[in-house]
């Protein structure tokens, strides 16, 4: 793996999208040409709610960006990303999340051995994250990160992927 930069928080909600594969169905979807929350919802066959969670959690990565006041589309990086072979795709949105402080610090636990979700809540305190201002909501925002850690360890012994987590602070 490259030397990764920590990201700065955005300014939008932290994910709660815990599907990794909806979220990289999502942005080959939205290669297509814009959609609006109700064409996500068709075509991940979830609510308008959860399309707002998911199409959130590519903007967190950078990837989506709102379209007017009606929809979606591909950032520039988004579109780079949705025209990689899968193998090259799902190490590139590994990358974009360890880009993240906190699910980068979780991520060097959560690979070693088990972590609570306790413990994860102690790490987003630590990490200035945009707007959640109560123990339950990162508490919920927790599974996010323990799924999507779930998927990078997962992912990475599937694909082959070797990499030591070399991050520039």
């Amino acid at each position: 793996m490259a030397k990764l930069e920590y990201v700065k928080e955005p300014e939008i909600p932290f994910p709660q999208a815990n599907s990794m594969g909806t979220c990289i169905s999502l942005i080959k979807f939205l290669q297509e040409w814009i959609k609006t929350t109700e064409n996500i919802a068709n075509y991940c066959k979830f609510t308008d709610r959860q399309s707002g969670y998911y199409t959130s959690a590519c903007k967190y990565l950078w990837l989506v960006q709102d379209f007017k006041r009606w929809g979606y589309q591909l950032t520039e990086l988004g579109k780079e990303v949705a025209v990689l072979p899968d193998k090259e795709l799902k190490y590139k949105f590994i990358e974009l999340i360890l880009e993240h402080k906190v699910f980068n610090e979780v991520f060097q636990i959560y690979n070693i051995r088990e972590i609570t979700a306790e413990e994860v809540v102690e790490i987003m305190e630590n990490n200035n994250l945009y707007n959640i201002d109560s123990y339950d909501t990162y508490k919920r925002r927790s599974s996010t990160i323990l799924a999507w850690c779930e998927w990078i360890k997962k992912t990475s012994k599937e694909e082959g992927f070797s990499f030591k987590l070399n991050i520039i602070k």
